[in-house]
């Protein structure tokens, strides 16, 4: 175990700031407001979604704190646990009910003590000391400073910060190369059949303005959309079968780890809600109505709950789920989606309405040189995904014992080479173990 000194934060910082509790006036560009629904729950920050404020007003809504790198923000309020680093290069505000700590760096490692903000030991102390009111929990402001911390050797935390952030770096290097591969097939589905620009095109004979072979259709041509089971609240525990909810899909991704889970036995009737790798998944209901995502997981059975509809393939072409993946994603089918849930208290859209979005259909034979050409970039998504769940996972087990002092790390010379060259050689293994994308 490592020697422990137990400290005050109010000891450990340089500086602690809460933003303003007001929203500027939202701007198309300019620096970021960094608000609660940014910061991802296992940490970092999304800039999938990000608001600006405009130049003019940057300079009001930093009078408290202008962000720095290395600089950690949490969330204080409403939505608890959401931590991160802020990035270099950074320049933006802090939204409301967001805080701010500069560490004082000659007595705690910023990455350590962001990691230790992760852990299940704070997690469980916030949940001892949040204040509960008629509509949101907070953590109190004023007295956060004296809240307590038991703290290594300096040397000590800049190891094992090292190490979780070596983890953190791998992972982070994958998304941004899932990205790239997203934007390219992204980009051949607008070439072909937005631009009509597939090819061969150029010897293609046009009827009526479509290729001939191509018929205006809709989603319902080629796919049901049905939604899940309805699981009842009562049988949700710590244990048992993961149910994908409405929650767990956001920004083209499937949380697969922060689940609701079934204690229920598992009858005929929701083994049809079982899903299977490479599903397409759509939010039928609420703030997320037509988010889509492709689900991964290589782990346990998971089962679809109601309002979370799944696309499933009734046309006789043998093609796999690219063609409708990418058409879920443009601005077409999102508007669509919209135009469907207008008026109601609770956005909403049934099965019946994403059948009738209406769909430009190809030729089968360009259907299924788009699907092989795409199918090989997801089958890469999944295989990196692969590599960042094994990452996640290991990076999960690591931190509340690293963070404990039960792992030691004093024998350890450079940490985060020794987690690159551990990780290394689970790269073939992923690839190995890795199914082929879901060809429904």
């Amino acid at each position: 175990m490592n020697r422990m000194t137990e400290f005050q934060f109010k000891d450990i910082m340089d500086g602690f700031y809460d933003g303003p509790h007001a929203t500027p006036e939202p701007s198309d560009e300019g620096p970021v407001f960094l608000g609660i629904k940014n910061i991802h729950e296992n940490g970092g920050i999304d800039f999938s979604n990000i608001r600006h404020i405009s130049e003019k007003e940057f300079p009001q809504w930093t009078k408290r704190v202008v962000p720095q790198q290395n600089d950690i923000v949490f969330s204080y309020e409403a939505t608890l646990h959401r931590y991160a680093l802020i990035p270099e290069g950074f320049r933006g505000c802090l939204g409301r009910r967001m805080a701010l700590i500069r560490v004082n760096k000659s007595v705690v490692n910023e990455k350590y003590l962001y990691h230790y903000f992760l852990s299940p030991t704070w997690r469980a102390f916030i949940e001892t000391v949040k204040i509960s009111g008629a509509t949101v929990d907070r953590i109190s402001i004023s007295d956060f400073p004296n809240y307590k911390i038991s703290l290594p050797p300096l040397h000590i935390q800049q190891k094992i910060a090292s190490i979780l952030s070596a983890y953190d770096e791998l992972i982070e290097n994958n998304k941004q190369r899932i990205k790239l591969l997203e934007e390219m097939a992204e980009e051949i589905y607008k070439e072909w059949f937005v631009r009509l620009r597939f090819p061969n095109y150029e010897n293609t004979e046009f009827v009526d303005g479509l290729p001939k072979g191509w018929e205006n259709g809709s989603i319902g041509s080629l796919y049901n959309v049905k939604s899940g089971f309805a699981f009842k609240s009562e049988d949700f525990g710590e244990i048992g079968y993961p149910i994908i909810k409405i929650r767990n899909i956001d920004n083209l991704e499937v949380d697969t780890i922060n689940c609701d889970r079934y204690s229920g036995e598992i009858n005929d009737r929701i083994k049809k809600f079982e899903i299977q790798n490479g599903d397409l998944l759509v939010a039928m209901t609420g703030a997320t109505i037509g988010k889509v995502a492709l689900f991964y997981t290589q782990n346990e059975p998971y089962y679809l709950n109601q309002r979370v509809g799944k696309f499933f393939n009734k046309s006789k072409v043998a093609f796999n789920q690219a063609f409708i993946y990418q058409f879920t994603k443009t601005d077409d089918f999102k508007s669509s989606v919209n135009n469907f849930a207008l008026g109601a208290a609770q956005p909403n859209i049934s099965g019946e309405q994403i059948e009738n979005i209406k769909l430009l259909i190809p030729h089968s034979e360009v259907l299924a040189s788009f699907s092989k050409l795409v199918g090989i970039m997801i089958d890469e998504i999944f295989i990196l995904k692969s590599k960042n769940q094994l990452l996640q996972q290991t990076r999960d087990l690591l931190l509340p014992r690293l963070i404990s002092g039960k792992l030691s790390v004093e024998g350890l010379a450079e940490a985060k080479e020794y987690v690159l060259e551990q990780n290394a050689e689970q790269w073939p293994m992923a690839a190995e173990t890795e199914g082929e994308y879901h060809h429904s």
